[in-house]
C-alpha cells in the first residue's frame, strides 16, 4: 500500500510539472513525512455558514454544525520538511471522511507557512491553499497568545489558558480532502500524531486580517474547545479520490 501510495504522488507530482506548477529544478522529496517538535494551539470553532458554503467547490459537503477549527504551531523539523518552521491555517470539518477514531476529515480554508520549502511541499503533493507567512507562540505562565501573521501584519490571533494539570499522553489521526490546482483532481491525505494533550481555555479569537485576505472571509460564530499539543506527526501520501 506505501509503494502504491508514494506511486500516485509521484503521479501526481508529474502531472503538476506538465501543467506547469513545478519546475525541472526543484528538488522535493515525496511523502511520507515525520514532523518532529511539534507545539500547537489547536482550537475549535463554529464558522458562518454562507462563508463556508462560498468556499467549497462543488461536491464538498461540510460537516451540518459547520465545525472547524483554527491551528497555529511551530516544529523543529523532519524528514523531507528541512529544519524548523512555523505555520497557521483554518479548516471546515467534512461529511463522509471520517477517521478510524471517528474524527471528522478538514478541508484547508485558508493557511500560511513561514518556511519556501515546506509551503512548496504542500502545494506540489497536497494541493493546499497556502502562502508565504509566520506563526508566533508568546507564552507568560500558562498563557499562551498564538499568532499568524504575513508581511509583518498579524492575521489571527488566539489567547488561551493552559490546564497543565490535566495533560495527558494522546494521538489519533485526521484525513484531510484537497484538490489539486489546475489538473483538478481531488485527493485525501492523513496525518497520525502522538504527543501531551492539554486542555486549554479560551481568552479570545481574533480574526483582524484586512478586507481581502484569504483569512478574513472566516470569522468563527462560536469557539468549542482548545487544546496545547506537544509531540510528533506523521504525514502520509496522497491518494487520488474515486
Amino acid at each position: 500500500m506505501l509503494n502504491l501510495s508514494r506511486f500516485v504522488c509521484v503521479a501526481l507530482y508529474l502531472l503538476a510539472a506538465r501543467a506547469g506548477l513545478v519546475s525541472a529544478d526543484d528538488k522535493l522529496t515525496p511523502p511520507p513525512y515525520v514532523v518532529t517538535g511539534l507545539e500547537t494551539i489547536t482550537t475549535g470553532v463554529t464558522w458562518d455558514e454562507a462563508a463556508i458554503r462560498k468556499a467549497l467547490p462543488p461536491g464538498v459537503v461540510p460537516a451540518k454544525e459547520m465545525t472547524g477549527g483554527i491551528n497555529i504551531y511551530k516544529a523543529a523539523g523532519g524528514n523531507g520538511f528541512g529544519g524548523s518552521y512555523t505555520a497557521a491555517y483554518f479548516w471546515v470539518d467534512l461529511e463522509g471522511l471520517d477517521s478510524s477514531d471517528g474524527t471528522k476529515g478538514r478541508w484547508m480554508l485558508a493557511g500560511l507557512y513561514g518556511s519556501e520549502k515546506v509551503m512548496a511541499i504542500v502545494r506540489e503533493f497536497y494541493g493546499l491553499p497556502v502562502r508565504n507567512g509566520s506563526a508566533r507562540h508568546e507564552a507568560a505562565g500558562n498563557a499562551v497568545r498564538a499568532v499568524g501573521s504575513t508581511d509583518g501584519r498579524d492575521l489571527v490571533v488566539v489567547e488561551v489558558k493552559v490546564d497543565t494539570t490535566s495533560c495527558e499522553q494522546g494521538g489519533g489521526g485526521v484525513s484531510y480532502l484537497s484538490q489539486m490546482p489546475r489538473i483538478k483532481n481531488f485527493i485525501v491525505f492523513s496525518d497520525a500524531f502522538w504527543g501531551e494533550v492539554c486542555p486549554a481555555q479560551v481568552n479570545s479569537v481574533q480574526v483582524i486580517a484586512p478586507e481581502g485576505d484569504p483569512f478574513a472571509q472566516f470569522q468563527p460564530k462560536h469557539i468549542n474547545w482548545s487544546i496545547q499539543f506537544k509531540g510528533s506527526a506523521a504525514v502520509m501520501p496522497p491518494t487520488i479520490k474515486p
